[in-house]
């Protein structure tokens, strides 16, 4: 069984320490994107949460409000399925 000396195995690990930098940045960015695109689609949600009460009591159906949000929940958690699984 041949093992490598220490200092080659030090010599590697410095290497790819040196070398990840833009692997790491690369990483950073892509999850900041990834939250600034939740936080969008978090936005949008209570944008139409908002949009969909307000239609509903400006026709006077107040009673159906917790329907609407029932069904935006629905819909939130059916699209956040689809954003975990993609």
């Amino acid at each position: 069984m041949h093992r490598d000396p220490p200092s080659s195995r030090l010599g590697l690990k410095l290497k790819d320490f040196v070398t990840g930098f833009h692997k790491r940045k690369k990483k950073r960015r892509k999850e900041a994107q990834k939250q600034q695109e939740e936080s969008l689609r978090r936005k949008r949600i209570e944008a139409r949460k908002k949009r969909k009460l307000e239609e509903m009591m400006v026709a006077g159906n107040a009673e159906e409000t917790e329907d609407v949000e029932a069904e935006v929940e629905d819909a939130e958690n059916k699209e956040a399925e689809l954003d975990a699984f993609l």
